[in-house]
């Protein structure tokens, strides 16, 4: 596996990455979907499914949590128009 965190960040692209970060305070681009998709249960569901948020500090935000297995790895077609369950299933093999 992976020695180190820097070792674990050096090989996930810069792409991954930042749709990683994306799943972080994301109440407003969550809102501005039309589907969203779980990387943790490779679920995918309208926004308006999403009703539960958890409070982010430093920097304050918002983050939604799936409505099917109650972990917080949400991102929306909003943020990438392309979202399949192939990639969510590529995500959490990274992220889980």
């Amino acid at each position: 596996m992976f020695s180190s965190a820097s070792d674990f960040s050096r090989n996930i692209s810069s792409e991954m990455q930042g749709l990683h970060g994306k799943s972080i305070r994301n109440k407003e681009s969550l809102r501005a979907s039309n589907m969203v998709g779980c990387f943790h249960c490779a679920s995918m569901f309208p926004s308006t499914a999403v009703v539960a948020w958890t409070e982010e500090f430093n920097p304050p935000g918002e983050t939604g949590i799936c409505p099917i297995c109650g972990v917080d790895a949400l991102i929306g077609d909003a943020v990438v128009p392309s979202i399949s369950i192939d990639l969510l299933r590529q995500m959490k093999k990274l992220w889980f």
